[in-house]
């Protein structure tokens, strides 16, 4: 949970979060089984409408028709019922995104932050990634405490590798001061 020193005026800038789509409510369906991985059959009833499939018992089934006669399901309805909720499914963790970065950014202009982030650049003058650059910035190497986080979970990076870090391809910093510093380095190992 994330502490902040401003009011949470920020959330009511969000739309209300998106809920999963659990059962389709719709009336028209129909008996059908599909196939598991294992290759066992799974019987249930097909939404007519929007392809959601709700597993029942065999029993259920045959108490309406019997199983040698239930089809498959209509594999394109059902695909068309996946995408769908995946959608919303990803509405939902982008409302959550939003909402965390709402908050994190309104921290992130407190004076707490900015008393945590200058004795981390105070205790790494260095940038931790590349060892070469100064540090420029606090980088969280979790976000599990945002707000009352231990210093232990921040580290100075410089900009260029603060990007990188963030950009998922933190091999090395590319910048010229750091390029050279290592080139400098190697020849005097050598």
């Amino acid at each position: 949970m994330i502490v902040t020193d401003t009011n949470e005026t920020q959330d009511s800038l969000l739309p209300p979060c998106p809920q999963p789509i659990t059962k389709c409510g719709h009336k028209r369906t129909k008996p059908a089984y599909r196939f598991q991985r294992n290759g066992s059959r799974h019987y249930g009833m097909q939404c007519l409408d929007c392809g959601n499939f709700e597993v029942m018992k065999k029993v259920d089934i045959e108490a309406i028709q019997p199983l040698s006669t239930v089809p498959e399901i209509d594999q394109e309805l059902a695909d068309s019922y996946q995408e769908a909720e995946r959608q919303r499914y990803e509405e939902i963790a982008d409302w959550h995104r939003n909402k965390f970065f709402n908050k994190y950014n309104a921290y992130l202009q407190t004076d707490r932050w900015a008393i945590k982030r200058a004795a981390v650049l105070e205790r790494d003058p260095i940038c931790k990634a590349c060892g070469v650059a100064d540090s420029e910035q606090a980088h969280h190497l979790t976000y599990a405490h945002v707000g009352d986080e231990p210093l232990y979970e921040l580290v100075g990076v410089c900009r260029r590798c603060h990007e990188k870090i963030h950009s998922h391809d933190m091999t090395k910093c590319f910048c010229r001061e750091c390029e050279q510093e290592r080139e400098r380095l190697m020849q005097g190992n050598s």
